[in-house]
């Protein structure tokens, strides 16, 4: 995209401004509830063992849309959306203060940045205590947000 930019040449966002995530799988959601794992970054990649979400997880700026085109832009995105939810930057801030934030990155997309990256192998104490940190931030992060698509 030619109008992307490094994260750092976007000021921060205000506090009150909307991001807007796509859930993508079952998991993400139970009814017009979001759920924990929509949140969470992805575990490693199972062939590779590359870190997945590096660079955090994907949300979508309104940047002068509508709220509902906003939601429409972010779920047509994907070939499969079952939903989409909105978090401000502000409660993605108050979930884990200094830890959370919403870096921007493109004139219409941002990064929720500083979840923990998800451990391979959750058989070992450290790799336990990381999965419950993810849980408990991606739980925090749910709790704050609001499914606006499909409209009620």
């Amino acid at each position: 995209m030619p109008d992307e930019l490094e994260a750092g040449a976007y000021p921060a966002l205000d506090d009150d401004c909307d991001t807007y995530r796509a859930l993508l799988k079952p998991n993400m959601l139970a009814g017009d509830k979001v759920l924990p794992p929509a949140f969470m970054r992805r575990q490693p990649h199972p062939e590779t063992g590359q870190p997945r979400d590096v660079d955090g997880l994907s949300v979508s700026l309104r940047n002068g849309r509508s709220e509902q085109d906003t939601a429409e832009a972010a779920a047509a995105e994907f070939e499969r959306c079952r939903a989409v939810c909105k978090i401000s930057a502000r409660s993605i801030r108050a979930a884990a203060p200094g830890v959370l934030d919403a870096v921007q990155d493109a004139p219409e997309h941002a990064n929720i940045v500083g979840l923990p990256e998800r451990p391979a192998d959750l058989t070992t104490p450290t790799g336990q205590k990381i999965q419950a940190d993810a849980e408990f931030l991606g739980g925090e992060l749910a709790k704050r947000s609001l499914i606006v698509w499909p409209p009620p």
